[in-house]
């Protein structure tokens, strides 16, 4: 499929107005350690994080801390800990239920579990568990508010429905893929599976229960697919940021249209963002519905070691345009971006690492 080239227009820069609410705060002293910033879900509600002394223990315990807000105020009003499980990473939060992954150890994901919370406001309530195996079931695993896909080192396609208490079987299949990295649910009947050493994503479409390979689809040979990525109605987005800093960073759009991918490469300008592109050191995105993508930036300026974070919003409408810019303040020097995320409902997760040797973290939701 032939590479397309996208008209971006109409761009509003807002910057300067975001606006941060203090969720938490975590100290080098504090009984559990540090925020892992990395698989933040959440909304304007409840946001389930992981925390543990991953900076300086060699297999930390790591527990799932629950914040959330009553009369505009955040605060913790719950903890996730497993005598079985040491190793505990939020993964879907929907507005009925948290899906929290498992494993034995920080180190070892075999025989680990997916667990269900069902969620009724900002309460959780423990649903049970769905064992899984990471060599054949876990290695690569795709999850959005209903359905659960996996696809393991060899190839075997497992799907569960989430449905309120139960995790429901659904088709088990295979495909031929080896080591995958990142599976993403375009719609329940079709899912992109990618592999970081291969410029190749493969399309799987249901057919009478039966999940099979319909399309493989090369991308621009200077990408690599990274395993993070984002997917969902009809759309899966992967995007790339030069360490170095030598090209801009850039995004691409797999588009399900008739049965089959098409997809295109965004490179970010100047012109699209108000600032320089080369200062984004981390980008994360949420597919909202099929014709809005939100995607989350944080920014390091490495001369002055000053950072920022901020948004922006692309919406289809003939083309894909570039609606808004939201980008925050500089932070105070010495304040670094540990990790950032668009919620469910489009706002942003934050954490900061205050300190030279990271003393303080603070969780931040920002509207």
């Amino acid at each position: 499929m032939t590479m397309k080239l996208l008209l971006f227009f109409a761009i509003v820069y807002a910057v300067y107005c975001m606006t941060p609410q203090t969720v938490g705060t975590l100290t080098k002293a504090s009984a559990d350690g540090e925020y892992l910033p990395f698989s933040m879900v959440g909304d304007a509600e409840l946001i389930p994080i992981s925390v543990a002394h991953y900076e300086t223990a060699q297999d930390p315990s790591v527990k799932v801390y629950v914040y959330s807000k009553e009369a505009d105020l955040w605060s913790l009003s719950d903890k996730i800990v497993s005598d079985e499980y040491r190793f505990l990473l939020p993964f879907m939060l929907s507005e009925n239920n948290l899906i929290v992954v498992a494993a034995p150890s920080f180190t070892s994901a075999k025989s680990g579990a997916i667990l269900n919370f069902v969620r009724s406001g900002t309460k959780l309530t423990p649903a049970g568990k769905l064992p899984v195996s990471s060599d054949e079931e876990f290695y690569a695993t795709g999850m959005n508010d209903h359905q659960i896909i996996t696809v393991g080192k060899h190839g075997a396609v497992r799907e569960w429905f989430i449905n309120g208490t139960e995790i429901i079987p659904g088709a088990l299949s295979s495909i031929m893929v080896t080591e995958p990295t990142s599976v993403g649910i375009m719609t329940e009947d079709a899912i992109i599976v990618t592999k970081d050493d291969e410029n190749t994503a493969i399309l799987a479409t249901k057919v009478n229960g039966v999940w099979k390979e319909s399309q493989r689809i090369s991308v621009p040979p200077e990408f690599e697919l990274p395993g993070t990525h984002a997917s969902g109605h009809g759309h899966a987005l992967f995007s790339r940021v030069d360490g170095e800093k030598k090209t801009n960073p850039s995004i691409v759009v797999f588009e399900l249209y008739c049965g089959a991918l098409n997809h295109f490469k965004v490179d970010l300008t100047e012109d699209m963002l108000g600032f320089d592109p080369k200062l984004i050191n981390d980008i994360q995105a949420r597919v909202m519905d099929a014709n809005t993508f939100e995607v989350a930036f944080t920014t390091v300026d490495l001369n002055s070691n000053v950072s920022s974070y901020g948004k922006f919003i692309l919406v289809k409408d003939g083309n894909w345009v570039v609606k808004s810019v939201d980008r925050a303040a500089n932070l105070p020097v010495g304040v670094e971006i540990a990790g950032s995320s668009v919620g469910r409902d489009g706002g942003l997760i934050e954490v900061t690492m205050i300190g030279r040797r990271y003393e303080k973290d603070v969780l931040y939701f920002v509207e």
